[in-house]
């Protein structure tokens, strides 16, 4: 039997895409990545 997948919560879920987004950044400089949402 598979184990049970959690969903993570929708701040851990936003920021795992912000860290995303800084990973695919230019500047060598910083690590910045920004996800804007609507009020839940």
């Amino acid at each position: 039997m598979a184990d049970r997948f959690t969903r993570p919560s929708k701040d851990m879920y936003y920021l795992n895409i912000a860290k995303a987004v800084s990973e695919r950044g230019t500047c060598l400089r910083r690590r910045v990545g920004a996800v804007i949402v609507k009020k839940r």
